[in-house]
């Protein structure tokens, strides 16, 4: 649900937080 979200909102954000966490 918040997966691919996730994913995207950080390659947005320019950060991989959502993914790490």
């Amino acid at each position: 649900m918040s997966f691919m979200v996730s994913e995207e909102v950080t390659v947005k954000e320019g950060g991989p937080r959502m993914i790490v966490t």
